[in-house]
């Protein structure tokens, strides 16, 4: 499932293969609690303000135990992980 607010994004993606896209943002997931058993949010978490609010969100939307992944830029990138 890929999730963008950028329709041309969103575009680039179905070129590519990508099956199921969404258009939205993290300030308003359209999707039910617990619908995802993991999630990659790839290199977008650190221009997500506030970020506690959108690890909230992402959180709401995965089941119990679910995971987070949350690659950044830089020469060790930090992995955010959310346990549900």
């Amino acid at each position: 499932m890929g999730l963008d607010r950028s329709a041309a994004e969103l575009g680039r993606a179905a070129d590519a293969g990508a099956p199921w896209l969404v258009r939205g943002d993290v300030t308003a997931l359209p999707f039910a609690d617990g619908s995802f058993a993991a999630g990659l949010c790839s290199m977008a978490l650190m221009v997500i303000p506030p970020l506690a609010g959108a690890l909230e969100r992402i959180a709401r939307v995965l089941e119990a135990g679910g995971v987070l992944g949350g690659p950044t830029p830089g020469p060790h990138p930090p992995a955010a992980r959310v346990c549900a």
